[in-house]
């Protein structure tokens, strides 16, 4: 792990590696000040538990419940994504590491998991990772205590990379996430003593659209917000041969499950 000093920092290079759970740094000599700053690198290095895209294949966090609650299986114990035969359906390195944690298998679906070996997998309802305002690029440029941003482009930050802003610039002094470092957008609010405070971004409403109507079922639902169930009951007469009588709104806009038939 080599390291290079720049104007008073320390910049070290870890091995690259298909998958991780941690970095180990080591320091031979003391330790001056110690920058209470995530470790960051290159998009989508990290074990995500969240969703940057919508079919969240990179995913990797430890969601263990489906959309209606239910307990995933262990992905070890279904015969039809056994992750010894099938690891490369997987971003994790080790079978092991798999548990019974919600995972995405194809591109459409996003994650999800058995909860019945028998039946297909339930969607999970895993956040998208602008929950942390990674994706935030609006023009809020004052903490939530009320200081005032200053420019990440002022030679004494340390965030010197355009690329790990989601605008790819610094060349402002908004509210931003940089490196997915914080847990929401913040911003440096003087240059001397490397102040900073998170900023209050309102989060954009997730919505579904109209749930679909199905032949010969009545239809049931409140609203349009995430976590709201649609009911369908068959008419009389009429039996439930396939999909899912109750269907979830989910943080990606979309519906759990097929529609019943």
């Amino acid at each position: 792990m080599p390291a290079t000093l720049d104007q008073g920092y320390i910049a070290m290079t870890c091995p690259q590696m298909p998958a991780g759970k941690a970095v180990n740094i080591h320091f031979d000599a003391v330790v001056v000040r110690v920058c209470e700053i995530r470790i960051f690198g290159r998009r989508f290095d990290g074990a995500l538990g969240c969703l940057r895209t919508d079919s969240g294949l990179e995913y990797k966090g430890h969601m263990t419940t489906a959309a209606d609650n239910s307990t995933c299986l262990q992905w070890n114990g279904t015969s039809q994504h056994n992750p010894e035969n099938n690891l490369q359906l997987f971003p994790d390195a080790n079978p092991a590491d798999l548990v019974n944690y919600c995972r995405s298998l194809n591109s459409t679906e996003g994650p999800g998991c058995y909860v019945d070996s028998s039946q297909p997998p339930q969607s999970c309802e895993v956040q998208h990772c602008y929950k942390r305002g990674l994706d935030y690029t609006g023009n809020v440029a004052m903490t939530s205590d009320g200081r005032h941003c200053v420019a990440w482009t002022d030679a004494n930050l340390p965030f010197r990379r355009n690329e790990d802003f989601p605008d790819t610039s610094r060349d402002h002094n908004f509210c931003r996430n940089p490196g997915g470092s914080q847990a929401k957008p913040w911003c440096y609010t003087n240059t001397t003593f490397l102040d900073y405070g998170h900023c209050d971004i309102p989060l954009c409403q997730v919505t579904c659209p109209e749930p679909p109507p199905v032949p010969h079922a009545y239809r049931e639902y409140t609203d349009d917000h995430v976590g709201t169930d649609v009911n369908y009951t068959c008419y009389d007469g009429f039996a439930h041969t396939d999909g899912s009588l109750t269907r979830r709104c989910l943080v990606n806009g979309l519906y759990s499950g097929d529609p019943p038939v």
